[in-house]
């Protein structure tokens, strides 16, 4: 039996409208190798048949705790967890994913022999650190590319100690916003090179759906340089801080991307403003974020284009990007065949 006062790790699962999976994601939860766990699930507002999904596995699982709350967002959700929370680490697991039986034995084992506050293991998709970890020693910089909350073991006391919270005000990127708080507050990382975590790509996903994008993009890493302002260590992390920025605003504003004119000069206008700072031909975004060469000489053709106003630039850019964007949606169409 598991010691319900002292659960090793606390599992918080935000539930919102994913009745097609919950059951999947519960199952691989609930299995889990290693039994003393506690799970809060936070059901935000549900409107399919979700809860029902919930109570059916609280009456068959006594470490399942289910706490609902009116629609507030996934950050809501997650810090609704953490306050309830009793485990010595946490793990957020989305409610349409789901993750290896052996995650928590595996993550625990390696959080309490490097003492970590914060332990990284792999997705099944595309990982940057899986990638990086093949070719060399990982630095503080390349955990700030990975900014996906679940792919991590946490240390409680670390979030407690640093008041690390979800902003609710931020309803996009609001991963990346905490990855950031987190990692900037020196952590000691540990790293399991194992696939443990599998995430679904959801078309019913809140992400997916997400209107005027770039705004939201803005608003998440204004969020992000106050907080290291405030903290007095903006300098430290500038050059990579504009660098993600950058790349972010880059894939918003691919060819047909648009939603509409002001988008485009609010874009226009951030970028302008970063280029105005830095010099970003000292940038190689295909080392950090494991991009190819291709995409590498896409931005920087855009940067160019933005910086010094070039047609010639310009014109590249949205060639290349035409390409990208092509290619993606022939590879769908082909894949749906």
């Amino acid at each position: 039996m598991s010691d319900q006062n002292n659960p090793k790790i606390s599992i918080i699962i935000p539930v919102y409208n994913t009745e097609k999976y919950l059951r999947e994601c519960l199952d691989s939860v609930v299995d889990q190798t290693l039994r003393n766990i506690e799970i809060i699930c936070i059901n935000d507002g549900s409107t399919d048949s979700s809860p029902a999904i919930l109570r059916e596995y609280e009456t068959k699982d006594g470490r399942i705790r289910i706490i609902d709350q009116k629609n507030a967002g996934v950050s809501a959700a997650r810090n609704q967890g953490l306050e309830l929370a009793k485990g010595k680490y946490i793990l957020f697991v989305d409610s349409d994913d789901w993750i290896e039986l052996t995650l928590c034995a595996t993550s625990f084992v390696s959080a309490e022999r490097e003492q970590a506050d914060m332990t990284y293991f792999f997705l099944t998709t595309r990982h940057v650190l899986s990638e990086l970890f093949k070719k060399r020693k990982l630095t503080k910089a390349d955990f700030l590319t990975d900014g996906y909350v679940p792919s991590k073991l946490w240390s409680r006391i670390f979030l407690l100690k640093n008041n690390l919270r979800f902003r609710q005000e931020i309803r996009y990127l609001e991963d990346q916003v905490f990855t950031w708080d987190a990692v900037t507050s020196n952590p000691k990382i540990a790293f399991v090179p194992e696939v443990l975590y599998n995430y679904r790509l959801n078309p019913d996903s809140l992400t997916l759906k997400n209107t005027n994008v770039v705004k939201k993009i803005g608003l998440a890493f204004d969020a992000i340089e106050e907080s290291l302002k405030q903290r007095q260590v903006f300098e430290q992390y500038s050059e990579i801080f504009y660098q993600q920025k950058i790349l972010f605003f880059f894939y918003a504003s691919f060819p047909f991307g648009w939603k509409h004119y002001e988008e485009k000069k609010y874009v226009k206008k951030i970028v302008q403003e970063i280029l105005a700072t830095i010099d970003f031909t000292k940038f190689d975004f295909a080392t950090t974020y494991h991009i190819s060469p291709a995409y590498n000489f896409s931005i920087h053709c855009f940067c160019c284009w933005l910086k010094g106003s070039s047609y010639f630039y310009g014109l590249l850019y949205y060639f290349l990007a035409s390409l990208a964007v092509a290619k993606r949606k022939f590879s769908r169409a082909f894949i749906k065949k």
